[in-house]
């Protein structure tokens, strides 16, 4: 299971995800980043899924605006 970590702006529907292979690495990340981010525009989700491929289509309103992906 790959495990992401979704920062997500709702009016542009912009999108920077973060891939781990750790869900605690990914889990850390999620809090640091809700912990800096106190615009109520940008919501902060972790996520596990089998693949890149599956996010996207199960969690597909992540993906309508421009997407920024980096792999831990």
């Amino acid at each position: 299971m790959a495990e992401f970590v979704i920062t997500y702006k709702r009016r542009s529907g912009e999108s920077f995800l973060k891939q781990f292979s750790d869900s605690t690495q990914a889990l850390k990340e999620r809090l640091r980043l809700e912990a800096a981010i106190d615009d109520p525009d940008i919501a902060i989700a972790h996520i596990s899924a089998p693949s890149l491929e599956s996010l996207k289509k199960s969690h597909s309103r992540y993906f309508m605006g421009s997407v920024e992906i980096e792999v831990n």
